[in-house]
């Protein structure tokens, strides 16, 4: 398995929290990973690492905050999400994307998302909405939004 280095504090420098990590030996694959309700950016990066060991991570905070921990966009009851949440949180997800892989140099073609529940809910929005940005992704636990 790679050894990563790289930055793991918390990075604001775009419009999402995120953490950065790049193996010494990457691919030029690069995961997003989009975390489940009540929890954080870091809850993925074991699974990630696993999965794929040669990976570039961009693993992003949801900006809406929930109990102990966030998530993608508001939401009414556990089963119903506010719609215009839904877009301006997918819209700007997209623009974050955009920058990330700009900003680290990464190859957005050789790019995977993987989502977990919520997380998994704004990649398949992603999908829908802006058409083309995803080419592959792994949806755990998603729901239609």
């Amino acid at each position: 398995m790679s050894e990563y280095t790289g930055k793991t504090a918390v990075l604001r420098d775009l419009s999402f929290p995120y953490r950065f990590t790049q193996p010494t030996e990457a691919s030029g694959e690069c995961l997003f990973l989009l975390h489940g309700s009540g929890v954080d950016e870091t809850t993925l990066v074991p699974l990630a690492k696993q999965i794929a060991p040669d990976a570039a991570l961009v693993a992003a905070r949801g900006r809406i905050p929930q109990e102990d921990g966030f998530r993608w966009f508001e939401r009414i009851t556990p089963t119903s999400f506010e719609q215009a949440s839904i877009r301006t949180e997918t819209d700007a997800f997209a623009t974050f994307v955009a920058e990330a892989t700009k900003r680290h140099g990464l190859d957005l073609s050789r790019a995977a998302f993987l989502g977990y529940s919520n997380g998994a809910n704004l990649v398949s929005s992603l999908m829908l909405l802006h058409s083309g940005l995803v080419r592959r992704a792994a949806l755990l636990r998603a729901m239609p939004v």
